[in-house]
Order: structure tokens, then sequence, then C-alpha cells
């Protein structure tokens, strides 16, 4: 896909970590984003994530999120054997250096989500 991983890494760089707690049944990664502004990414079972969001984004920007679909789209998913894995991305504010639990979780302001599904 002519995307190299070093080079992008270099532009998001790491600045705090919530490794994957099987408690929670996810993980986050805290970043400078390349363009201004500093952003949470979240990575771990799709039920997890989906309970943290609000919002998804669509072609026209941000939307509710739509809870029925991905929850049947995950359920299909896994009928056919697939592991599914929820993804988050949460606007974090332009201080932000450390990442806690609390800092992830929705407040109806922020959170969009995305599933995708892994053979």
């Amino acid at each position: 896909a002519g995307i190299d991983p070093d080079v992008e890494r270099d532009k998001w760089p790491l600045l705090d970590e919530i490794p994957f707690d099987a408690a929670h049944r996810y993980m986050a990664t805290l970043h400078n984003m390349p363009f201004g502004g500093r952003v949470a990414i979240l990575k771990g079972a799709p039920e997890a994530i989906l309970a943290m969001c609000t919002r998804q984004e669509a072609q026209g920007g941000a939307v509710p999120l739509a809870k029925e679909f991905w929850a049947e789209r995950i359920a299909l998913a896994a009928a056919e054997g697939e592991r599914v894995l929820g993804f988050a991305l949460r606007h974090m504010p332009d201080d932000a250096n450390q990442l806690g639990f609390d800092d992830v979780k929705s407040d109806d302001s922020q959170g969009h989500c995305a599933a995708t599904r892994t053979r």
C-alpha cells in the first residue's frame, strides 16, 4: 500500500499507553498527531470498545453510534469463526501526557468507533 510503518510511527509519536488488561478487555495509546493535537487510540474486544463510544465516522462526518448495526455485524463475523477487534479514537487535551482508564471512557463529546475482522 506504499505505507512505511517506521515513517508513520515517527509522525504519530507515542506519549503513553495502557497495556492490554483482561479486566477491561482493551489497550490504549496516546499520540501526538502530525497535524496538531493529541489523540488516544483504543483497540480491544468490540463490546468493550463500543461501550465507550457514542459516535462513529460516516461519509459526512460523525454520526450517532449504530449499536444494533455493529452488534449484528460482530455476531455475523463470529458465527463465521472470525475474530473481531474494535477500534476507537478519542481526541485528548493538547496538554495530555498520561493516559488512564478514566481518560478513554465516553463523555458524549469524544470517541469514534470502528470494527474490523481478522482471520
